[in-house]
């Protein structure tokens, strides 16, 4: 939810580099609300190939539910880590943007 998390500017003037922490964000953020079990089911499979036990998992979102915000910074810092972690496996190519030519 922090609005400087979005960008992140690389050393090339107009390039703006992936933001694993951004992209979390927004996964458990969609995740939570409920409404796309295939983003639910992707969130599961995130923190449980992260090593995370089950109970570890159910316990994190029932303390999210339960309003711990503490919680919610720990999905998201999960999930960031292991997109992280998948992408030094498989980093993004980047690309031109087409609406304003900033490679990101």
């Amino acid at each position: 939810m922090h609005p400087l998390a979005r960008i992140d500017p690389g050393e090339e003037v107009g390039v703006v580099l992936w933001n694993g922490f951004a992209l979390a964000e927004e996964l458990v953020g969609d995740a939570l609300e409920g409404s796309r079990p295939d983003i639910e089911f992707r969130l599961i499979t995130i923190l449980l190939g992260f090593g995370l036990p089950l109970r570890h998992v159910r316990e994190l979102l029932a303390e999210q539910a339960a309003g711990n915000h503490q919680a919610l910074l720990r999905l998201i810092e999960y999930v960031a880590d292991s997109l992280m972690e998948e992408g030094e496996d498989e980093a993004p190519e980047p690309h031109l943007d087409a609406e304003d030519g900033v490679r990101i």
